[in-house]
């Protein structure tokens, strides 16, 4: 045998090994670190990687929906003979943590459902509840529409307390009954902004929506009566869904200071009209002050649409200078 072929077969044993490696290794059953399961059942899959053929095995049933079970080398000893794989711990601390996954029900949820099942029962929404233990939550298994149920509920409207049993099913077909306690809070109903209305925009009944507030905590100068918002506009950006204070809003400006405005003169039958400078901003129905450029005089006049104030009297401004400024209107082709 020369040196070639030595070398040659040295090459073709490495390949041979490097080869082999892969294989051996995926034979191996490994205990895995820990395992999330979403069903009612552990399979041997779940525990141990390298064993495709039995993966499917079912081994234990699933602990409940949100807790956790543990196996330790014992136990994982005994899996693995019944199951017929090779697998040995490498030292009696080998354990796996397997947890079920769940849909946490918090707090929040809890007391969105009681409150519904209160109202229901009522016919109206009377009540903000508050469950007494805010830790209390509550697992629900996942996949498909599983909720919640509400049973033996009870309120006691005078001395502002409720209770209930929580049904919440557990995924093996079975129910967990929880009893919660919660504590009521009369509410009323406020209008609100169903969405934003910038300042200068007025408000009509359509930009208005209604949410139910918490007495105690509705503050004095806070609007419930929808007629006061519409027409006026927001003095400031507000919060679409949450109540309004009464500073919150503001007249809405028609005429805007150092504009010029119509003059309208009702007199009987007769109409006259002149240009004038708003000295003030006005709302709708507002008494502002409207210099005439033409007499030079100063009168007072109430707003009656965008850019246009009435008078109502002759005498507020003189009927020779209303005349003086009607005639030169009429020249200029503006008169009306």
């Amino acid at each position: 045998m020369n040196r070639r072929t030595l070398t040659l077969g040295a090459a073709l044993v490495a390949m041979l090994c490097t080869a082999a490696l892969p294989a051996a290794a995926e034979t191996i059953p490994l205990l895995r670190d820990q395992a999330i399961v979403a069903e009612g059942n552990v399979h041997l899959g779940d525990v141990f990687a390298n064993v495709d053929q039995q993966a499917s095995r079912v081994i234990a049933a699933a602990p409940a929906p949100g807790a956790r079970m543990i196996l330790d080398a014992e136990q994982l000893m005994a899996i693995a003979a019944a199951n017929g794989i090779s697998w040995q711990p490498r030292s009696r601390f080998d354990r796996i943590t397997i947890e079920r996954e769940s849909r946490v029900v918090d707090a929040r949820e809890i007391e969105r459902q009681l409150a519904d099942a209160i109202a229901a029962a009522s016919g109206r929404v009377e009540f903000e509840v508050d469950v007494e233990n805010r830790q209390q939550i509550v697992h629900l298994p996942v996949g498909g529409e599983v909720r919640i149920e509400i049973e033996n509920l009870r309120v006691d409207a005078r001395g502002r307390r409720a209770t209930a049993t929580l049904l919440a099913p557990n995924g093996d077909g079975g129910m967990n009954r929880v009893p919660v306690t919660a504590r009521l809070f009369p509410v009323v109903d406020v209008p609100v902004l169903r969405g934003p209305v910038m300042p200068g925009q007025a408000i009509g009944e359509s930009d208005l929506d209604w949410a139910s507030v918490r007495a105690d905590r509705l503050r004095r100068d806070m609007i419930t009566d929808a007629r006061w918002m519409i027409g006026m506009t927001p003095r400031r950006a507000i919060t679409p869904g949450l109540p309004v204070a009464v500073r919150d809003l503001q007249e809405r400006i028609v005429v805007q200071k150092n504009s010029m405005v119509t003059i309208v003169l009702r007199s009987g039958s007769l109409t006259l009209t002149a240009r004038g400078k708003a000295l003030e901003d006005g709302a709708l129905g507002a008494a502002i002050r409207v210099l005439n450029p033409r007499s030079d005089r100063v009168v007072e006049a109430t707003v009656i649409s965008p850019d246009t104030v009435e008078i109502q009297s002759l005498q507020m401004i003189g009927a020779a200078q209303v005349q003086a400024a009607s005639n030169v209107a009429l020249k200029a082709g503006s008169y009306r």
